[in-house]
């Protein structure tokens, strides 16, 4: 799910680029994507200039994986909110915010 996020968030990404941002092996991120691709969930779009150089972008099918994932994030969001007190969701939003800070 993470590499549709990211690509979702960066459209037009390339393999290289994310391999850079997750630190891990392109032949890692080439295995998952060619999956995704394979799913119909990501294609390639080969550049204009460069042949060897191919951007991602997320299909249909990939659009709305993404859509349903936002809205179970917003439900699991709203379903915290009501639980906690104000005192809670002040720590709980700071905590998020250190998180997001950390995987910046």
């Amino acid at each position: 799910m993470y590499y549709i996020e990211l690509i979702d968030k960066h459209e037009g990404i390339s393999v290289s680029e994310i391999s850079k941002a997750l630190d891990l092996k392109k032949s890692t991120i080439s295995i998952a994507v060619n999956q995704l691709i394979d799913q119909e969930i990501v294609t390639k779009i080969q550049s204009n200039t460069d042949k060897r150089f191919y951007f991602l972008k997320l299909t249909e099918k990939g659009k709305n994986i993404m859509k349903m994932h936002k809205q179970v994030h917003q439900n699991t969001i709203k379903k915290i909110m009501n639980i906690l007190n104000p005192e809670e969701i002040e720590n709980f939003i700071k905590i998020v915010d250190k998180i997001t800070i950390l995987n910046g």
